[in-house]
């Protein structure tokens, strides 16, 4: 794998490690605040129904006061209650909790001077003046009878006939002379209820009236069938003993052990599996009426899929940024690596002997820097090497001239050999050819002074050869130096190329770190503002319904007043109303006003960060730059260097087989000095023949004269 494919494997890797533990930073954060927006809704949800309770509640008590009232001004006015013991009546009574029935004859009990028996007309006109329900109770030894009531039965009758036992809090409440307020159990199902004992002339407890209104009327069964985690989950309300007020059919049928884990709850989250799910509730105590109301949801669906959504979103940005980040990769390696390819040609080109070849590069950088440092060097080199060929041409010349010398002085010697052996042929007919001795000699000894001479500028000719010789030697020897250390400023120039390449790239991934943790901040940062806008729509329609509802209430309040007394339980009702859209309004406004600080800071936060975000990425690209361009330039000076210590190698063989040369320079010297000897020992040789031949004339002269005589 080459360098471009290791760095772009690098990239990949890196970008991929980045945008992974971004993306999933990213989701982690979200799905944590998914997860508690989600508890926190459901919270809220049941928070508000409990709120709604406690203002049924408060209402229904004080309109029970109000119907008590009117009941008992009725009463009144129709003269009081009393038995008539001698107007027995036959009566089946039905215990309402057991349901055990017994038949007796009881006292008829009047109102004023009409039976109230099964006579409904006072509580049926109190139930259309007022609404709910109402009852009479004649007081039985252990018992409360219902003698004339509009409460009815499963079967749609009314309840007349059935009692409250003695063991019942009602009963003993009213048979002390008290009015019982409260939750109370009312043939076959849960009223909010209001007893008050009623007395006969002597002041005897002879009955008992009622008002009450159901619990659980439609409109608050309504509001539990509406109540859901947007669209989702079942609200349920169940008693301490465990009956089941409300539930829907998503709540299905828990288990003992999960329903008591429920009831034990009071305003916190239970876990519980369920046909082969987790599911989540959260549970709060409405102690008023003992109500334990919850909303159950399956936990998976508590952040509505948008975890799943946001993983896939993920996991596609993460795919794409790797895509992306390949493709300006491979771009920006293609623009950066061309100034490096051609000064890489050009160091081929120099490598393979053009010393003409050069390199440009126009930008002022590191790269230009070194492209000017190779061509100055291949400059130097090719001086220098110009200069050693000059000096090796000098010395081949010089060479080849002591040569031709030598073998002048060999073929002179060869002749001086000759003429001796000529000589002592004459010598041997010295009588013959002694004049020829004679001039034969002296022209010898003129040839051999020549010689001498020939001899002595060979001698002159090889030392200047070998002073060339050693300049070009010591050139040589520079030009190795040289070289060697144009290699050792290589080896450092790619030293600090390293050490820029490690700085570049810690900068990079600092750069990436710092645009990975802005591109977060920004989309955490977007998605504020949208939420943001989204709570101010909302907020909006509350603040629009808040001021309705408050109109509404003043209406209501108008009309209540026109009614008179009729009116005043709805009087009331209308004030709350009229107070909870006030409060209503002021914690809109408040919310508002806190959601458009939180929009402002959003828009400017986002607005800062883009800016950064734009600047760590030119940043970043920079510094890529900057580390691909360093990172080629270490091989092309490492690839420089060892060309440098070829040439210096080349250098160091071309000092030696200079220095060799000297040295045969030098002993052609010694020879042509020994040879010059040799000459002028030959020449004195040849005069003292010529004088002997001399001597050897006169002698044959004289031997010529005394033969003549």
């Amino acid at each position: 794998m080459n360098f471009n494919k290791k760095l772009m494997a690098s990239v990949i890797v890196t970008t991929l490690v980045l945008l992974t533990a971004a993306v999933g930073t990213t989701y982690f954060i979200s799905v944590r605040s998914l997860d508690f927006l989600g508890h926190s809704t459901m919270e809220d949800l049941i928070t508000n129904l409990t709120d709604t309770l406690e203002m049924q509640n408060s209402i229904t008590q004080e309109k029970l006061v109000s119907d008590l009232g009117l009941m008992d001004k009725e009463i009144a006015t129709q003269g009081g209650f009393s038995l008539a013991p001698d107007e027995p009546v036959t009566s089946t009574m039905v215990n309402q909790v057991s349901k055990e029935s017994n038949t007796a004859d009881i006292p008829a009990l009047k109102l004023g001077e009409e039976t109230i028996n099964n006579n409904f007309t006072l509580v049926d006109s109190v139930q259309n003046m007022v609404g709910g329900t109402s009852t009479i109770f004649q007081v039985l030894p252990g018992r409360l009878l219902r003698v004339s009531t509009n409460v009815k039965k499963t079967d749609g009758n009314r309840a007349t006939g059935t009692y409250i036992p003695e063991s019942s809090a009602v009963y003993k409440t009213v048979m002390s002379g008290e009015t019982f307020r409260g939750k109370a159990f009312v043939v076959n199902d849960w009223y909010l209820t209001a007893y008050k004992p009623m007395k006969d002339a002597s002041g005897k407890i002879v009955a008992v009236i009622y008002v009450g209104r159901k619990i659980l009327t439609s409109q608050l069964r309504n509001v539990l069938e509406k109540t859901s985690y947007n669209g989702e989950g079942s609200c349920f309300a169940a008693l301490s003993n465990g009956n089941v007020i409300f539930k829907k059919d998503e709540f299905g049928e828990p288990t003992p052990e999960t329903m008591k884990a429920l009831l034990d709850a009071k305003d916190e989250f239970i876990e519980y599996e369920q046909g082969g799910k987790t599911q989540l509730a959260y549970v709060s105590h409405y102690e008023p009426w003992d109500w334990h109301i919850g909303l159950t949801l399956d936990a998976s669906r508590l952040s509505m899929g948008t975890d799943r959504t946001m993983l896939i979103a993920g996991s596609s940005i993460t795919i794409v940024g790797i895509l992306l980040a390949a493709l300006l990769f491979v771009f920006l390696i293609h623009r950066l690596m061309k100034p490096l390819r051609d000064l890489s040609e050009v160091t081929a080109q120099i490598a393979g002997g053009d010393l003409d070849a050069r390199a440009s590069y126009a930008a002022d950088d590191a790269i230009g820097q070194t492209v000017n440092s190779v061509n100055a060097m291949v400059e130097t080199l090719r001086d220098k090497m110009s200069e050693a060929e000059q000096r090796g041409d000098e010395a081949r010349q010089e060479s080849e001239r002591a040569k031709d010398a030598m073998e002048a002085a060999e073929q002179e010697r060869q002749r001086v050999i000759s003429l001796l052996e000529t000589i002592n042929e004459v010598t041997e007919q010295a009588l013959g050819i002694s004049a020829s001795l004679a001039s034969g000699a002296d022209e010898l000894a003129a040839q051999a002074e020549q010689i001498r001479n020939g001899s002595d500028i060979q001698k002159t000719r090889t030392q200047e050869t070998a002073t060339a010789m050693e300049e070009m030697n010591a050139t040589v020897l520079e030009v190795a130096q040289n070289a060697g250390a144009a290699a050792e400023g290589a080896d450092k120039a790619s030293g600090h190329a390293t050490e820029g390449m490690e700085v570049v790239t810690q900068v990079i991934a600092s750069s990436k770190d710092v645009a990975s943790h802005t591109n977060t901040l920004t989309e955490v940062l977007n998605e504020l503002g949208q939420q943001a806008q989204g709570i101010g729509a909302i907020m909006g329609v509350i603040s629009d319904i808040a001021d309705q509802t408050n109109l509404l209430a003043l209406n209501a309040a108008i009309e209540a007043a026109r009614a008179g007394d009729a009116g005043r339980g709805f009087a009331v009702v209308a004030d709350e109303v009229r107070k909870l859209a006030e409060k209503t309004m002021q914690a809109t406004g408040e919310v508002e006003s806190a959601t458009k600080a939180i929009q402002n800071s959003a828009t400017n936060s986002i607005e800062a960060m883009t800016t950064t975000s734009k600047l760590v990425e030119q940043s970043t690209a920079l510094s890529e730059q900057s580390g691909a361009k360093l990172e080629e330039i270490i091989d092309q000076v490492r690839e420089t260097a060892d060309r440098v210590r070829s040439i210096a190698t080349a250098a160091e063989q071309q000092s030696a087989t200079s220095e060799e040369i000297n040295r045969s320079t030098e002993e052609i010297h010694t020879i042509s000095m020994e040879t010059s000897e040799g000459i002028t020992q030959s020449v004195e040789a040849i005069r003292q023949i010529a004088d002997l031949s001399s001597n050897l004339q006169q002698l044959i002269g004289e031997l010529q004269k005394s033969s003549g005589e």
